[in-house]
């Protein structure tokens, strides 16, 4: 299984790209929902002990389209302690529509009906459509990576920021 990370420096969008069969897969996330944990607030919680680093959820945004077939299958999910929780799922018979990242197409997709929230699917209809998910390999592994790539990438973004700033006041 081979993925394409798609990180643009400057952004704070990340974008990973597979193909399973003859299905694409494009799975978004950003580094927008980290935040940094409050040392006091901190300290106080691990006295003496080893404190685990704190993980806040991540929104990510999944796209599946198929090479011999219109539409796009779209799930809006949160990644919070190593899963996938599954918020909604959505299709487009228009897999331009569905998958393109424009104000224009945000906008035309505002009044269409996107389907119903996953947690009041049926049970069994919810656990088949995790069962897709993870054949397709969004799973534990990427649900870890998703955190812990967001963390070095807002770092990395930051020494930047400081950099440009110390700059311009430098000047």
């Amino acid at each position: 299984m081979s993925i394409l990370i798609e990180d643009v420096a400057g952004h704070d969008e990340i974008t990973l790209s597979r193909k399973f069969g003859n299905e694409n897969l494009r799975l978004i996330f950003s580094i927008a929902d980290i935040h940094p944990v409050e040392e006091d607030y901190a300290s106080e919680e691990g006295e003496g002990d080893e404190a685990e680093p704190t993980v806040y959820p991540v929104r990510a945004s999944l796209s599946i389209t198929k090479s011999n077939g219109p539409g796009a299958l779209n799930v809006d999910m949160v990644v919070q302690e190593g899963q996938f929780i599954v918020d909604n799922i959505s299709f487009y018979d228009d897999a331009q529509l569905g998958t393109e990242l424009t104000a224009e197409a945000d906008w035309k997709r505002r009044g269409l009906y996107i389907g119903p929230q996953f947690d009041t699917l049926d049970v069994a209809v919810q656990d088949e459509f995790e069962n897709f998910l993870r054949e397709r390999g969004v799973n534990e592994a990427v649900a870890n990576f998703i955190p812990q790539f967001s963390e070095f990438k807002e770092q990395k973004e930051y020494v930047k920021w400081l950099g440009r700033v110390k700059s311009f006041v430098d000047l």
